[in-house]
């Protein structure tokens, strides 16, 4: 787990740099162990969210049933983002804190 007391880390931790995951298809996509999703992508077309599970339901951006527009990006904090059939996003992730 980072420490956040770094300046360096801590613009790492909320823009997302740990790396990012690929999101397609039906199925729901979570981060690894350790870590959640803090911005997500549209790429290619409008990804349209059909289900996102925030890590605190009432600090973040509700983006379920939402339409993102093509290379438009939303920050928050997920653990499941789920989309629909031929939309694909890019999700990026940062530590749990």
């Amino acid at each position: 787990m980072a420490r956040l007391t770094n300046t360096g880390t801590y613009n790492n931790a909320v823009l997302g740099q740990y790396g990012s995951k690929l999101i397609s298809g039906t199925a729901a996509v979570t981060p690894p162990t350790g870590y959640v999703f803090v911005a997500l992508q549209a790429i290619e077309a409008d990804f349209a969210c059909s289900a996102a599970i925030r890590q605190n339901s009432t600090d973040f951006a509700d983006i379920a049933l939402r339409t993102i527009a093509k290379g438009q990006t939303v920050y928050g904090r997920w653990t499941s983002i789920t989309g629909s059939s031929g939309d694909y996003a890019i999700a990026y992730l940062a530590p749990e804190v």
